[in-house]
């Protein structure tokens, strides 16, 4: 089987809520693995963790999905992404329902254990309406009126993106960083379903060059090592939000040989 990417940049099929906690978790120790190594001299790259509430809402008519807390090291089977399912009894009535979620990221430390910059991989929680959401936005003010750079990549069509002060271009993803010395301004890498992730420089003390990171390599070669191709469903569109006729097509055309032959 081919277990390469099918698609040039982001897999719209990892978007899934059951599958994104393991996406995540992989992609924040392949970023740390691979940048830990470069730090110049006087850094360290720490994989730090935090507890995410989603508030879980849903139809009567639908089972109830709940994602159970995970480390990198655990693995789900392609079979048991679904760690729980309710049904709403007959007649009842619908609760938010939190659910903890533990979620990592990344920290570049000087050598004096000092914060330099945050790396964060937007989770579903964050886009969307509720506690979590709310829980992000303070953490990322905080992180926006320090001395602090963050770079936030957001990898999720779905949900709210994060504010900014400015107008965005039209976009499936993006990548922001937002240098401390600079601020208020921000430099914005959209990119679309279509497009190669774009590379982008991770942010260091103002006297030390900047370290360039290829997302989209790491994820490509993610993707190969996690062997999602064996279980993705590829024969049904991608999690919404629904893309539009020209994109649908072009997702069509790429996934045409790794789709079985009728």
């Amino acid at each position: 089987m081919n277990y390469d990417n099918p698609f040039p940049g982001m897999n719209p099929y990892l978007e899934q809520p059951c599958l994104w906690p393991e996406v995540h978790s992989e992609l924040i120790a392949l970023l740390w693995s691979s940048m830990a190594t470069q730090m110049p001299s006087g850094y360290r790259l720490a994989i730090e963790e935090r507890l995410e509430i989603w508030e879980v809402s849903y139809a009567e008519d639908r089972p109830r999905f709940v994602v159970p807390d995970l480390s990198i090291s655990e693995r789900r089977e392609a079979q048991n992404e679904v760690a729980l399912q309710e049904r709403i009894p007959e007649g009842g009535i619908m609760v938010m329902t939190p659910v903890p979620t533990r979620v990592t990221y990344l920290e570049v430390r000087a050598a004096s254990g000092q914060v330099v910059t945050v790396l964060e991989v937007l989770s579903p929680t964050n886009k969307a309406p509720g506690r979590g959401r709310m829980d992000y936005l303070s953490k990322r003010s905080a992180i926006l009126e320090s001395e602090i750079n963050l770079v936030e990549i957001d990898l999720l069509r779905a949900g709210e993106p994060m504010p900014l002060a400015t107008s965005a271009p039209d976009c499936h993803y993006r990548i922001l960083v937002s240098r401390e010395r600079q601020r208020p301004r921000a430099f914005l890498f959209p990119f679309m379903i279509q497009d190669a992730i774009p590379k982008f420089p991770l942010p260091l003390r103002h006297s030390d060059d900047e370290l360039p990171v290829d997302l989209g390599t790491l994820l490509a070669q993610m993707h190969r090592m996690s062997r999602y191709n064996s279980f993705l469903d590829y024969n049904n569109p991608p999690p919404g939000p629904a893309l539009g006729p020209k994109h649908r097509q072009w997702i069509d055309e790429r996934l045409a040989a790794f789709r079985p032959a009728a």
